[in-house]
C-alpha cells in the first residue's frame, strides 16, 4: 500500500490530529502509546497484519514499523507524522503518550502572537531548515509515498503562516504528489484573536494558489453546536470539538488505507472532487450524529442525514446553492448495491441539489471496518449517563465540493474589509516586513474566489435527475 504522511502545524492541527491519531489506532489495532500492535506482533500477522483481506486496514500506510525492542520478536510502529508548531508547549501536550521518534516534533522559541506575518517573517525561517529536513528524512523511509495530509487552522499565526509555508514547499519539491488539508476556519460568533479575519484571508489567498490541494473546510462553532444539540453534550470542552471533527476526518483518512475497487487514493480524491484547480474547498458532515448512533436506520435514511444541514462540521448550509461534486465514504455493513440505491433515490427526488454541468458528481467508497461511536471523555450527556464506547453498524462522511462554501469566503472577507477600511491594527502586519499591497492583494484574491463559486452556480439551477 502506498503511505501517508500527515503533518500537524499549530495548537489546533495538534489538537485535531491527537483526536485522528486516537481513531487510526483503533481502526489499525495499534497501540499508540507503546507502538505494538494486535495479533501477530509482526508485520503480516493478524487481523490487522500487513496482508490486506476484507475489512482490515493496512497498517503501513500510516504506520512506520521500528526494529525490535531488547533482542525481543516484538514490532512496533511509530505514526508517519511530523508535529510543527513555534512553541512547544501545546503540541507536547497533544502529544503525549505517543511513541514518536526523535525529531518527530519541531519547534521554535519564540510565539507567533497570533499574527500571520510575524509567524511568516520571523518564526518560519527560523524552524524552515529543521523542517524540512525532518520532512525529507521521512519522505525517504517511505516507498510509495501517495500525499499529504495537513491539519492546521487559518485564524492564529502559526497555524496560517506555517502552514502556507509547508503547503507552498511542498508543491515545489513534491509536485506530483497530492495533499489533503484539513483547516479549521473562523466561527462566525467566537473568535480568539482581534486580528484573526486578517490571518484568515491572508492565509485563504495562499491556500487558493496552490496546486494538487484539497481543502476541508471545517468550523468549530458548528462542532460545538453539534455536540451541544445532537449528541447532548451539556458543556463540551476543545477535546470533544476535536473528537468529532476526527469522524469525518477518519473516513476520509481509513479510505487511504482500506483494500477494495471502491476505496480510493489522493489522486482519485483530487480527479473526482475538483473541477477547477481554485475551486478546492470542501464542506464536510458526517452521520449518525447522536448518542448511541441508529442501528435500524437505512443506507438511504443514512445517507440522507449526511446531507442535512444539521450534520454539516464547515459552518455551510447545504440546502443553499448547489453541489458541484461530493464524495460519500461509507464505513461498516454497507453494501454496494444499498449505495448506489441510495444515492440513486436522493437524486430522483432531487433531495440533493447540482449543477448542470456536472451530472455525475457522486463518488461512492466503502470501508467494511466498523467505526467507533462517538464516546465524550469523562463526561456525561444531558440525560445524565455515561456514553459507553461501542461501533456504529454503518456510518457515513460526506465531502462536498459546494458552492455554499463561499458564505463561509465572504464572512472573513467581510471582516477584513471592516477592519482594514480604518486601518486598524494593520501596523502590526507592517511593522512585521507585511507590505499593504499584499493585503489588498489577498483579498481581492479571496473576492475572486467568491466569484468563481458563485460562476459556477451561476451556470445552471437544475436539481440532479
Amino acid at each position: 500500500m502506498r503511505e501517508v504522511l500527515s503533518l500537524h502545524v499549530g495548537e489546533a492541527g495538534a489538537g485535531i490530529g491527537r483526536k485522528a491519531w486516537e481513531r487510526i489506532g483503533e481502526d489499525h489495532g495499534v497501540d499508540l502509546a507503546t507502538g505494538l500492535g494486535e495479533g501477530n506482533a509482526g508485520v503480516g500477522g493478524g487481523r490487522f497484519g500487513g496482508e490486506m483481506h476484507e475489512g482490515c486496514l493496512e497498517r503501513s500506510v500510516y504506520f512506520e514499523q521500528g526494529k525490535e525492542v531488547g533482542g525481543g520478536t516484538a514490532s512496533f510502529y511509530f505514526p508517519r507524522a511530523l508535529w510543527v508548531d513555534a512553541e512547544p508547549q501545546a503540541m507536547q501536550q497533544h502529544t503525549k503518550g505517543m511513541l514518536l521518534r526523535e525529531g518527530q516534533q519541531v519547534w521554535g522559541s519564540e510565539s507567533a502572537a497570533g499574527n500571520f506575518a510575524r509567524g511568516l517573517f520571523e518564526v518560519a525561517p527560523r524552524m524552515a531548515d529543521t523542517m524540512t529536513d525532518q520532512l525529507r528524512c521521512m519522505v525517504e523511509r517511505c516507498s510509495a509515498l501517495q500525499g499529504f495530509s495537513v491539519f492546521h487552522s487559518v485564524g492564529g499565526g502559526t497555524g496560517s503562516a506555517l502552514a502556507s509555508l509547508l503547503l507552498a514547499h511542498l508543491a515545489d519539491e513534491y509536485p506530483k504528489l497530492h495533499t489533503v488539508s484539513f483547516t479549521v476556519f473562523p466561527s462566525p460568533n467566537l473568535s480568539s484573536s482581534t486580528v484573526e479575519p486578517y490571518n484568515a484571508v491572508l492565509t485563504t489567498a495562499a491556500l487558493l494558489h496552490q496546486p494538487n490541494l484539497v481543502c476541508n473546510v471545517l468550523n468549530n462553532e458548528s462542532v460545538y453546536r453539534v455536540c451541544k444539540r445532537k449528541l447532548r453534550h451539556r458543556s463540551p470542552q476543545l477535546a470533544d470539538v476535536n473528537r468529532v471533527m476526527a469522524m469525518p476526518i477518519n473516513c476520509l483518512l481509513g479510505s487511504f488505507s482500506a483494500g477494495g475497487m471502491l476505496n480510493m487514493d489522493f489522486t482519485e480524491l483530487y480527479n473526482n472532487l475538483v473541477p477547477h484547480r481554485k475551486l478546492h474547498f470542501l464542506s464536510n458532515s458526517f452521520a449518525p450524529l447522536f448518542p448511541g448512533g441508529c442501528e435500524t436506520e437505512t443506507v438511504y435514511d443514512l445517507s440522507l442525514s449526511a446531507f442535512h444541514p444539521s450534520s454539516g462540521l464547515s459552518g455551510v448550509h447545504m440546502g443553499k446553492g448547489q453541489f458541484m461534486a461530493c464524495a460519500l465514504l461509507y464505513r461498516g455493513c454497507v453494501g454496494t448495491k444499498d449505495a448506489e440505491q441510495a444515492v440513486s433515490q436522493l437524486r430522483e427526488q432531487h433531495r440533493i441539489r447540482f449543477v448542470d454541468w456536472s451530472p455525475t458528481a457522486v463518488k461512492i467508497s466503502i470501508n467494511t471496518k466498523q467505526m467507533d461511536q462517538y464516546s465524550f471523555s469523562q463526561a456525561t450527556s444531558s440525560t445524565g449517563t455515561t456514553n459507553a464506547q461501542a461501533e456504529y453498524a454503518h456510518s457515513v462522511g460526506m465531502l462536498g465540493n459546494h458552492t455554499g462554501i463561499r458564505s463561509v469566503l465572504h464572512r472573513e472577507r467581510r471582516k477584513f474589509e471592516v477592519m482594514f477600511s480604518k486601518r486598524a491594527f494593520v501596523h502590526w502586519f507592517q511593522g512585521e516586513g507585511l507590505e499593504m499591497d499584499e493585503l489588498e492583494s489577498a483579498c481581492a484574491d479571496v473576492a475572486t474566489l467568491e466569484g468563481d463559486y458563485l460562476q459556477a452556480e451561476g451556470y445552471g439551477t437544475h436539481s440532479a435527475s
